[in-house]
């Protein structure tokens, strides 16, 4: 069950990936590339959401699987990242090189932090909500 949760999860994940990367990209003329930082960033606040959601869930290990390995990991790509950020050196753009190592990197960890407490603001608000 596992498995087939990671599997599911993985191609929902590639495939919106796939539409987000080419969407952002068909749409802008950064010098570097959007698409892949717009999926990374926005997986890295969900994965920091969805951590801070699961610490206290009762959730079954199958569906965390289905959206952490599985959706989270096929929607997020280190290995595009890595590529892009040499193609980038190879055609002799450091400063634009460097800049997506800032972005991504730096942003990254802003926005897994982001992601972590917006879950516990909304949290709050939802619990406060139901104890008014």
């Amino acid at each position: 069950m596992n498995l087939l949760a990671v599997l599911l999860g993985g191609g929902i994940g590639a495939a919106s990936r796939y539409l987000l990367s080419r969407f952002v990209a068909e749409h802008s003329s950064a010098p570097i590339p959007l698409g892949t930082l717009a999926v990374n960033l926005i997986g890295s606040f969900l994965i920091g959401f969805f951590f801070q959601a699961f610490k206290e869930s009762t959730a079954r290990p199958a569906f965390r699987l289905f959206v952490t390995t599985g959706f989270l990991g096929g929607f997020t790509t280190f290995s595009t990242y890595a590529l892009e950020t040499i193609n980038l050196a190879e055609e002799h753009e450091v400063g634009y090189t460097l800049l997506n190592l800032a972005l991504h990197n730096g942003l990254g960890l802003i926005s897994v932090i982001f992601g972590m407490a917006s879950y516990s603001v909304l949290k709050s608000m939802i619990s406060g909500a139901f104890h008014a």
